[in-house]
């Protein structure tokens, strides 16, 4: 009987570019468009007229919108929800590295602002080729993807309960409260845990239970008991001798220190008359 041989099946996707209409807003996202640079590099754009116009041709897109529901080019109207990712580093734009964009800034940070932006390698840019890579295969294990835009916010939400630690030690976080972002502070995430004895829940006592046929015994006197003998468990240890110290009883390794010749023939530094010795360290184990 043969073997079953495993082999890892793939199947190519065929990804194309059309055009979409540009949006004004979509959550709060302003200008929303469906061209970003992965478009550019995956597909030969340069013969489009007006290409931030095109975006990644999925197989259901979008045709009008509510809040939390949308009608697709097939008529039939699903519950779909946005994935907002921030291009930019948002600990860098707490900081106030980035200040206003579309006005002038540091040299260094307006590198960086156009590098991100623009690099097809952008953690966001990624997550979203893959995702449209993944929802076209029809792969019920992953989620189905309706539409691609970039587009700019007034805002972002974003939870730092993992890094808050760290942020408040540093001198900048404090001083930027209300400027560059706000801080805002959740009173009820997830289930609470209370550790305080006040918050403890008050033990309830129920009814006073009547026991029969219990016998109350009484205590005895102990006069005819007798004590077993007992059986040492731990030996006196010998006294160490006077010139032993105290830290070579409590270790019981003992790191014996010898000097041996160098083969260095010192002929590097001229300045040294005769090599100096190094040590070795050996270390045995004094067992008891």
């Amino acid at each position: 009987m043969q073997k079953r041989k495993h082999e890892l099946r793939t199947n190519p996707i065929a990804l194309s570019v059309c055009r979409l209409p540009v949006r004004t807003e979509l959550w709060k996202v302003q200008n929303a468009q469906p061209f970003f640079p992965p478009v550019e590099c995956l597909f030969k754009t340069n013969s489009l007229e007006r290409v931030h116009e095109y975006g990644i041709k999925l197989n259901e897109s979008i045709v009008s919108l509510n809040e939390n529901s949308a009608t697709l080019s097939s008529g039939r109207t699903v519950a779909i929800h946005p994935k907002i990712t921030m291009l930019l580093s948002p600990y860098k734009w707490m900081k106030g590295d980035f200040g206003n964009l579309g006005l002038p800034m540091f040299s260094d940070n307006a590198k960086q602002t156009h590098s991100k932006l623009q690099s097809h390698n952008t953690a966001g840019y990624v997550g979203a080729i893959l995702s449209v890579a993944l929802s076209q295969s029809g792969c019920q294990h992953f989620p189905s993807v309706f539409g691609v835009y970039t587009g700019t916010s007034a805002e972002h939400v974003l939870n730092i309960s993992d890094d808050y630690e760290d942020l408040s030690e540093r001198s900048w976080f404090s001083s930027n409260i209300g400027k560059t972002f706000d801080l805002r502070l959740e009173e009820h995430v997830g289930a609470t845990i209370e550790y305080t004895r006040s918050a403890r829940v008050p033990l309830e006592l129920g009814e006073d239970a009547i026991l029969d046929g219990v016998e109350e015994l009484a205590p005895g006197d102990g006069s005819g008991a007798q004590l077993p003998d007992l059986t040492p468990v731990f030996k006196d240890e010998e006294q160490p001798a006077d010139d032993e110290s105290s830290s070579d009883v409590s270790t019981s390794y003992i790191f014996q220190i010898e000097s041996l010749p160098s083969s260095f023939d010192g002929s590097i530094c001229s300045d040294e008359e005769e090599d100096e010795p190094f040590a070795v360290i050996y270390s045995s184990y004094a067992g008891r």
